[in-house]
């Protein structure tokens, strides 16, 4: 069964505007639960240009595995147009940065790595490539001649209700 699964991070930003993913070839790592038999797996890495056949000819996805205790083949996807920004006025929020296609696999667990980029408030310098693997960052922007940095970064998994589509036709219903 395809469930949607929203990665949403949450922190506190200190004179940054904005939080996100530097480029698209982000490496992303997870942990995954076998929604069949509840096997946790290690931690799995993919970026979104990576794409996997699925077997039978089922089409493909940017992570597909087979569940080392029930055998259930598992894969998901990144939704690329659900890509989103993490800006300072949201700050100590949570809000959704990116959405999976998820078949046969539950997301229990994130590692931020190297790769996100940030702005500084009132200020034309960016910060590229920041590694926000030990949930938080901190360095100096010379020109705005302030401290910036990236606070007690946390994130959650939320299901994301999949919207039903009825039809109706104008048409007369005749017995």
């Amino acid at each position: 069964m395809m469930v949607k699964i929203g990665l949403q991070i949450k922190a506190r930003l200190e004179y940054l505007s904005k939080l996100n993913i530097q480029d698209e070839a982000y490496l992303r790592v997870f942990k995954a639960k076998c929604t069949n038999c509840g096997e946790v797996t290690k931690h799995m890495d993919f970026t979104r240009f990576d794409k996997e056949a699925l077997s039978g000819g089922r089409g493909h996805a940017m992570l597909h595995y087979k569940c080392k205790l029930c055998s259930r083949e598992n894969h998901m996807s990144l939704l690329p147009l659900t890509l989103q920004p993490y800006y300072g006025i949201e700050s100590e929020n949570f809000k959704t940065i990116a959405e999976f296609d998820c078949h046969g696999l539950e997301l229990v667990d994130f590692i931020p790595t190297k790769g996100w980029r940030v702005e500084v408030e009132n200020s034309h310098k960016k910060f590229e490539d920041v590694d926000l693997a030990e949930r938080e960052w901190m360095n100096y922007d010379d020109c705005a001649k302030v401290s910036v940095g990236v606070y007690e970064l946390e994130h959650c998994f939320v299901k994301i209700p999949q919207h039903v589509v009825i039809v109706m036709s104008n048409r007369p219903i005749c017995d």
